[in-house]
């Protein structure tokens, strides 16, 4: 990866979309049609093209894939720091640490204040990436986000040999997992 990219966390590492039956697979092959108007690389694998590309798919029951040559993914802590940091060198951004945003305050269209626990800050602008919480907080201020938390499960195994981030991720939409290396593989 260039510097830029790996001061982020960027992995290229690819990307796989698994179709399990023959509607999903045409699904896929619309999609890959789209993707070329944007010339996004991408290509139909088969089976066995998948099983080369990620040793440790089970490919029975699989009718083929799209695989996306540019994919990949991002360690979100890595993100984090960097626009952070950047923020601060460049544009000047304060950053307190363990200090929730629990309201926005308005004047006219623009948030000229963020209420904390710790007391009120004046700010001039304000990047609302709040997670989970962005959509009551802007709700708060008349702003509406179409933002949904979905649960969903999340499973760590112990180190496997041979899985690293070099390994391209898995799309299954048929059986509605993903897979893809964490920190270390």
């Amino acid at each position: 990866p260039t510097t830029r990219e790996s001061e982020v966390g960027w992995h290229k590492s690819g990307g796989i979309y698994i179709a399990r039956s023959r509607e999903r697979f045409i699904s896929l092959c619309k999609s890959l049609s789209r993707m070329k108007k944007f010339n996004i690389p991408a290509e139909i694998i088969s089976p066995t093209d998948i099983k080369r590309l990620h040793p440790f798919v089970n490919i029975d029951g699989i009718y083929g894939g799209v695989y996306l040559n540019d994919d990949g993914f991002i360690n979100p802590a890595d993100i984090t720091s960097e626009l952070g940091r950047r923020a601060k060198n460049i544009y000047g951004a304060k950053i307190f640490s363990k200090c929730p945003v629990i309201k926005l305050h308005r004047s006219g269209d623009k948030i000229v204040k963020v209420g904390t626990p710790y007391g009120e800050v004046e700010c001039s602008k304000v990047l609302l990436a709040a997670g989970m919480w962005t959509r009551q907080l802007a709700s708060d201020i008349g702003i509406g986000i179409p933002l949904a938390v979905v649960p969903h499960q999340y499973l760590v195994t112990e180190k496997i040999e041979g899985v690293n981030n070099l390994l391209p991720s898995v799309k299954d939409p048929d059986n509605r997992i993903y897979i893809k290396p964490e920190v270390g593989g």
